[in-house]
C-alpha cells in the first residue's frame, strides 16, 4: 500500500499538520480520523463543513472517492473547512 504525504490547514486552528495517508482510502474515512484527531488535541468544540479543498486552487474534493482518485499525491496541500 503507497502512502503519500500531504499537508493539512485548519483555518480554524490556524494550524498546519504534516500527514502521512494510504492514498486507497476514501476521503470520507480519513476525514473521520482527522475530526478525532483535532478534538483529541484542543479542547474547543468546533464545527467542520465535512469538506476538503485543494489549498492552492481551492477545489472541492469528492469524499467519496480516494486519495488517488481525487488526484491526491505527495506535496498535496490540502484545507479542511
Amino acid at each position: 500500500m503507497n502512502k503519500v504525504l500531504v499537508n493539512l490547514y485548519v483555518p480554524s486552528l490556524s494550524e498546519s499538520f504534516d500527514l502521512l495517508i494510504l492514498e486507497d482510502k476514501k476521503l470520507s474515512e480519513i476525514y473521520k480520523l482527522l475530526i478525532e484527531g483535532i478534538s483529541d488535541m484542543i479542547d474547543v468544540q468546533i464545527n467542520f463543513q465535512n469538506n476538503i479543498y485543494d489549498r492552492d486552487t481551492a477545489v472541492l474534493y469528492n469524499m467519496d472517492f480516494t486519495l488517488k482518485e481525487n488526484g491526491i499525491g505527495n506535496g498535496t496541500k490540502l484545507i479542511l473547512i
